[in-house]
């Protein structure tokens, strides 16, 4: 079993690296490469589906920054011909598309990320009275983050809203960011060489491989929401298709050099998903204002210097005040600029009021404990309490051990009091 080595230290039973590695690696077993819950398969009409051979559909995947106007690909290019639109190879065919980079049941983080098919530089000619192969083709996809770094989006389903569209309630945040492909017109492809992002990503499905071909199946932005205020998202099948071109005719071994060009076409069902604070109209199609924050003009004293590209309104009885996007937390309590709020797990994070706390050694972090400061001293649970519970075993019953609780707080409240106390606060939730 994991963590066996060491303890950890949390505050109330929480620690996002412990939480967050634990149950992608213990709970959910598949997940550890990055495939998508069978729930949101079954959403997206996918749950059984099967990868069969695809051509890419330029109307089926909403492509942004400096990709082909069209959203085409190359076919059959000579390698002199891809230098203004390949990857990071001269031989790889590359386009940019809005992503999703996490996802849970209630929506997605959508981010700018470069889709690329890679080869293995295979290259046929007539050598010592022979035709000669170099390698063996094969094409791969590949993904990376822009040239221009990445831009994100949270896009929650009907009904849900707020950080991570965790809110089932009456919204009462804001984001008034307008979405549509002119906000992402300045992204460039990287033309070099690039880390492959592709292990951090969630899918369908992942490196299955037809006739030296792989195939991904990812989910992605198709089409704007027409107001700005969202878009339609589906799962789309990537393949990392391989062509090759020829300088000469008539030969019976004539070179042939092959170049490779990412080719995608959406399948299963497309829904249409809301920025925070909006919401899809009854015929599903364009989003719109679900929170009374959105059409709140009035901000808040303290609250005049709002930046739309940085922050989200968060209403307050009769005027609004906002919190930064992302993962970015306010400088400190007098200064509303965004800064990174990241560092050693446990001890950074963002309190209610918007700040980024940075802990002490020997404390933690937790956003709801004003009185310490938002750091309490951090309590030791050993790595079999973490498992099982305070008072659990390797002997419980399955369900009443607290590694299969996939939600946080009821992880948290599992380790903390035991299965039972966990089980009554998820139907506590579900009453709500």
């Amino acid at each position: 079993m994991l963590f066996k080595s060491k303890s950890r230290l949390i505050r109330g039973g929480f620690s996002f690296a412990f939480v967050y590695t634990f149950i992608l690696n213990v709970a959910f077993g598949a997940i550890t490469n990055n495939q998508i819950s069978e729930e949101i398969r079954d959403f997206f009409g996918v749950k059984n589906y099967t990868i069969t051979a695809i051509e890419h559909s330029n109307s089926d995947v909403a492509c942004i920054g400096d990709s082909f106007s069209d959203c085409g690909v190359w076919t059959n290019n000579k390698i002199g011909d891809l230098s203004k639109k390949h990857g990071t190879k001269t031989d790889a065919g590359a386009i940019l598309v809005l992503m999703a980079r996490k996802v849970n049941a209630n929506g997605a983080e959508f981010c700018v990320t470069q889709l690329e098919a890679s080869n293995d530089d295979y290259k046929q000619h007539w050598a010592w009275f022979n035709c000669h192969k170099d390698v063996d083709e094969k094409a791969r996809t590949e993904y990376f983050e822009s040239a221009s770094g990445s831009k994100c989006f949270w896009l929650c389903r009907d009904g849900f809203s707020g950080t991570e569209c965790r809110n089932s309630t009456q919204a009462s945040s804001c984001n008034t960011t307008t979405m549509n492909k002119n906000q992402f017109s300045g992204f460039k492809m990287v033309t070099k060489a690039a880390q492959n992002i592709e292990d951090l990503l969630p899918m369908f499905h992942m490196n299955q491989e037809k006739n030296k071909e792989e195939y991904d199946m990812i989910l992605a932005v198709t089409k704007w929401a027409p107001g700005g205020h969202g878009a339609f998202v589906s799962p789309v099948v990537v393949r990392a298709k391989l062509a090759y071109t020829s300088t000469e005719t008539g030969c019976s071994c004539c070179n042939k050099y092959y170049n490779s060009a990412p080719h995608l076409k959406k399948v299963g069902k497309e829904h249409l998903l809301c920025l925070d604070g909006y919401s899809p109209n009854s015929n599903g199609t364009d989003c719109v204002v679900l929170s009374k924050g959105c059409a709140v003009q009035n901000a808040c004293s303290g609250y005049s210097d709002y930046v739309q590209t940085q922050h989200t309104k968060v209403i307050n009885g009769n005027c609004y005040e906002f919190r930064c996007v992302g993962d970015k937390g306010f400088a400190s309590s007098t200064s509303h600029s965004c800064v990174e709020c990241t560092g050693e797990t446990g001890r950074f994070g963002i309190a209610n009021n918007g700040v980024c706390i940075k802990c002490p050694a020997g404390t933690v972090f937790d956003g709801e404990d004003a009185a310490s400061g938002y750091c309490p001293r951090a309590v030791a649970y050993s790595p079999n309490v973490l498992e099982f519970g305070i008072n659990g075993s390797a002997g419980d019953s399955i369900s009443d051990q607290c590694w299969t609780f996939t939600d946080l707080d009821l992880y948290k409240e599992c380790v903390q009091n035991g299965s039972a106390a966990a089980k009554k606060k998820l139907e506590e939730k579900r009453a709500n």
